[in-house]
Parts: C-alpha cells; sequence; structure tokens
C-alpha cells in the first residue's frame, strides 16, 4: 500500500490555546491547623500504671496490685521496671 500525501486534520493552536494551557496559580489561603482542629485531652493511665508509678516514684521494692505481687528489677541500661513476683 503506498501512503497518500494528505493533508493532516490537526489543527493549529494560536497563542492564545497554549497561554491557557499554561498552569494557573491559585492564590488559596491555607488555614492554621493549629487554631482550626480542637485539641484533645490526653488519655489517663490504667490503674496498673497509676500503682506502677506511684511505687516507681517512692523507690518501693515491691507493690500489690489485683492481689499480685510485683517486684522491681533494672534493666541493663538502669531503667526500673517491675515483674511479677
Amino acid at each position: 500500500m503506498r501512503r497518500t500525501a494528505r493533508k493532516s486534520k490537526r489543527v493549529k493552536r494560536t497563542k492564545r490555546a497554549r497561554s491557557s494551557r499554561v498552569k494557573k496559580t491559585t492564590t488559596r489561603t491555607k488555614k492554621n491547623k493549629k487554631n482550626s482542629t480542637k485539641r484533645k485531652s490526653k488519655r489517663g493511665m490504667n490503674k496498673f500504671m497509676v500503682e506502677k508509678e506511684k511505687a516507681r516514684k517512692a523507690g518501693a521494692e515491691t507493690f500489690m496490685y489485683d492481689g499480685k505481687k510485683y517486684k522491681q528489677m533494672k534493666t541493663k541500661t538502669g531503667m526500673v521496671i517491675y515483674k511479677k513476683a
């Protein structure tokens, strides 16, 4: 098959048409998230954690919670933890 020389049907774009393709910049104002959202208060600790923190701050060797005894231990890094005795 031989191709015939036909004029293309593509329409030439004028300068006006090209300029409309350029991305338009908008001037939007962003809302400050700190002012627009309400801050939630921190959730309280559960009963075990409250008792553990009391014992840790007092330097107690053991404390009781829910009928179970917890004994103070120290990790390699020096952090105070409590394990079931």
